[in-house]
């Protein structure tokens, strides 16, 4: 797990485990959004638990970097146009 501000820059950590692992996925910490964005990952998060069973630490994360081969895997049960399908890919 790799975590971090969402900074350009820390992408190199990905990128240099790339051949390591399939898929990877960091979260923001310290977020500094306002009041609204955070009360809608809050509730977000509190979904995909009462859904999925999963406890998500940052449901909208902008740290993924994951193989074609299995991201491909992970949009299979994902209804085409499903409005969401970048948080279902946790699940």
């Amino acid at each position: 797990m790799i975590v971090g501000a969402g900074l350009p820059s820390e992408f190199m950590q990905f990128w240099e485990n790339r051949k390591k692992y399939d898929i990877q996925i960091g979260y923001r910490k310290g977020r500094q959004n306002g009041f609204s964005r955070i009360f809608v990952t809050k509730v977000l998060k509190l979904v995909l638990y009462l859904c999925f069973h999963v406890l998500i630490e940052d449901a909208n994360t902008p740290y993924r970097l994951m193989s074609y081969d299995s991201l491909k895997q992970c949009l299979k049960p994902i209804p085409e146009g499903y409005y969401l399908a970048n948080v279902v890919l946790y699940e």
